[in-house]
């Protein structure tokens, strides 16, 4: 992050984890000192994005006037890294970004110093709709100053044990026994691993749990959750993948207690 070597690109599918990471990125950089700006907003024109930038790092320039923020920009990074600090740039949702404002980030990432070298260090976040974008040949000076990427995947079904375990454990529950195994795997499956549905359907599988006076989650509890909250898996219309060594998931369940 300090060396501003280029750009990094973060993807992930939705609810994969990508703000809850680039949140914690910030924490840490308010913690350390280093001026950021964070761009939540991807669905604006090239203007307004540098209008953004200009509010963010609360830069004294006419914030409608391009060069004026531009060559604010300019000082405010060369002051920063005089000092020894980085600035950077995060951009999420960059997936909706139109191909001028990528253009003008492109650019933004030209800003240097013949002594101090590249002052900004800028990092793209979205879906995995953005590697696509990024291999339009129209951008290929963008991702030729790409350094690193980065693709959060979908949890294993160890992981997704893990996540619960320590999840509960945090709470409270070191050894925890509301989510058998073979529960955990047809969670898995439902889920496909996305940690924004595991936590849906685990939050709602223990209100369900609380609700019947019960201690422990059942497969009949899971196929009520996730048709109240209509999930969609890749066997979820199939007899197979709706059964394990042929027998429907519930019985699977009490065969496995």
């Amino acid at each position: 992050m300090n060396s501003r070597k280029g750009f990094i690109v973060l993807t992930g599918e939705v609810g994969t984890g990508k703000t809850t990471m680039l949140e914690c990125l910030r924490e840490m950089l308010a913690e350390q000192g280093t001026e950021f700006a964070y761009m939540f907003n991807s669905r604006v024109t090239a203007d307004q994005f540098l209008e953004m930038i200009a509010y963010e790092l609360a830069l004294r320039c006419n914030a409608k006037s391009k060069v004026e923020i531009l060559n604010a920009l300019n000082e405010f990074l060369i002051t920063q890294a005089s000092r020894g600090k980085t600035t950077v740039l995060i951009v999420d949702e960059a997936h909706n970004l139109d191909p001028d404002v990528l253009e003008e980030v492109r650019m933004l990432g030209n800003l240097e110093n013949a002594k101090i070298g590249k002052l900004l260090q800028i990092i793209l976040s979205g879906q995995p709709e953005l590697d696509g974008k990024l291999d339009d040949p129209k951008l290929r000076q963008l991702k030729q100053r790409i350094v690193l990427r980065c693709a959060l995947k979908p949890l294993s079904e160890q992981q997704v044990s893990e996540y619960l375990n320590t999840r509960l454990a945090k709470a409270g529950m070191p050894n925890q026994k509301v989510f058998p195994p073979a529960l955990i795997t047809e969670i898995h499956i439902r889920t496909q691993g996305i940690p924004r549905i595991i936590n849906a359907v685990c939050d709602n599988l223990l209100l369900t749990c609380f609700a019947m006076e019960e201690k422990l989650c059942t497969m009949e509890m899971l196929d009520e959750v996730v048709a109240d909250m209509r999930l969609e898996w890749p066997t979820a219309h199939s007899k197979l993948g709706r059964t394990l060594a042929g027998f429907e998931p519930a019985e699977v369940f009490r065969r496995n207690r």
